[in-house]
């Protein structure tokens, strides 16, 4: 069973990480392009990488890794010294991420290195209620909000986590949702927090049950898109069936994919959460039930139809605004039930969700419009049993524009997910 912490009853808490070290040293604590890195070696990754960033002398450190394995270390080594990473994505619309939070880039790929040489032993204390990092919304607005999460947002979110899923200190997790994503860096924290494995690898249809038994695979998250994908590769899912839990989330699902997900019995369970809320905060299991309940120790109401929400999990603030204090509210339209289980029926702004990502279509239609020649867009959401929910365009043009040049200008603007499946133009 893994240690327990009672992060709620004070503001200090264990150092983790150091605590790993010298109860498990020799646990296997990550798989990574075919290596195995046991706890020593990932506080020895950390330490050293502690003395190169030393000398770094701001609070706020701008971090944009590509290596899975190295972001993890950066984050932990940057922590330990006292500081807050701000995690970048690697987009070509950067420039507007680095507007919002005026804290340049510091931290690269290159400036880590994956030493496990054996240095000194050392202990932190950490306050729960600083902010542990920084991570952004994939855009509930017209541009990507940083969100400031803090360590005792990720320790309650693991916790509550627990509470609904069960985990246990033999479990192997298959981590490949994007780093740069609260989904898949939570996934990294409840390891650490529950001590339990976690396989770190991007997500590719090839092999991938192969994969899953190779590994011993117990749990997986992923977004609807990714297992429409693997059902189109493999003709089936039903070898699923062989996780304790396949955490589903980031965007609607269709009835479709709802109905092959019951009929092979997989142990799936539909969560819901974002980035403001250190990731999901409610889910349920799809073969027992059709409706969301709260995680431990959260509150959700309606106001205005929308869904509000009260949780240690809610993250500090988004950057230069003022604190949540534990609240957040939502653009959710839900329905709630009489058991306190509730439904989304949708949103109440103009954002899709799109194979995981949120995307508002004032931000593209700005992007859109900016090409030079095109007089006006009109953008339009269409249901799609792939990806939730997809992005049709229609374009006037003043010049002889092809629809080629035009998404060529998009992939230096913008993320692919972000660019409409379908443009037209009239």
């Amino acid at each position: 069973m893994y240690q327990k912490y009672h992060w709620s009853r004070s503001i200090a808490m264990n150092d983790i990480l150091t605590s790993r070290f010298k109860n498990y040293p020799n646990k296997n604590f990550i798989f990574y392009n075919n290596d195995i890195i046991q706890y020593k070696d990932f506080y020895y990754f950390v330490r050293n990488a502690e003395k190169n960033l030393t000398n770094i002398k701001y609070e706020y450190v701008g971090i944009k890794i590509q290596d899975k394995l190295k972001l993890l270390i950066a984050i932990s080594a940057l922590n330990r010294l006292g500081k807050i990473p701000v995690i970048y994505p690697n987009l070509p619309n950067l420039e507007d991420y680095i507007n919002q939070t005026q804290v340049p880039i510091t931290v690269e790929d290159k400036d880590i290195t994956c030493n496990n040489k054996k240095c000194a032993y050392k202990k932190i204390e950490i306050n729960l209620d600083n902010t542990q990092l920084v991570l952004f919304t994939s855009g509930t607005t017209n541009i990507p909000k940083p969100c400031e999460l803090t360590y005792r947002n990720f320790c309650e979110s693991s916790n509550a986590w627990n509470k609904a899923i069960h985990f246990n200190e033999n479990n192997i997790y298959l981590n490949h949702m994007p780093l740069n994503h609260v989904s898949g860096l939570c996934i990294f924290f409840r390891s650490l927090h529950l001590n339990f494995s976690m396989l770190l690898d991007d997500f590719n249809t090839n092999q991938y049950f192969e994969k899953l038994k190779k590994y011993n695979v117990t749990h997986v998250s992923m977004v609807p898109s990714m297992l429409n994908q693997i059902i189109q590769k493999y003709k089936s899912c039903k070898e699923l069936k062989i996780l304790k839990a396949l955490i589903i989330g980031g965007s609607s699902i269709s009835k479709q994919l709802k109905d092959k997900m019951i009929k092979n019995d997989l142990p799936a369970y539909m969560s819901y959460g974002m980035t403001e809320t250190t990731s999901g905060i409610a889910g349920y299991w799809i073969c027992k039930s059709n409706a969301y309940e709260k995680h431990n120790d959260v509150n959700i109401y309606v106001k205005n139809n929308l869904a509000h929400i009260k949780s240690k999990t809610i993250m500090k603030k988004y950057m230069n605004e003022k604190q949540s204090n534990d609240y957040f509210n939502t653009n959710d339209i839900i329905k709630i039930k009489k058991d306190n289980s509730f439904n989304i029926l949708g949103r109440a702004d103009d954002v899709i969700i799109s194979g995981g990502e949120n995307i508002s279509l004032e931000y593209v239609k700005k992007h859109i419009e900016k090409i030079d020649g095109v007089d006006f867009c009109k953008l339009k959401k269409v249901e799609s049993s792939t990806w939730g929910q997809v992005l049709h365009a229609s374009i006037k043009c003043s010049k002889n524009i092809t629809e080629h040049s035009i998404r060529r200008k998009l992939n230096e603007r913008l993320a692919n997910y972000m660019i409409p499946k379908i443009i037209i133009i009239i």
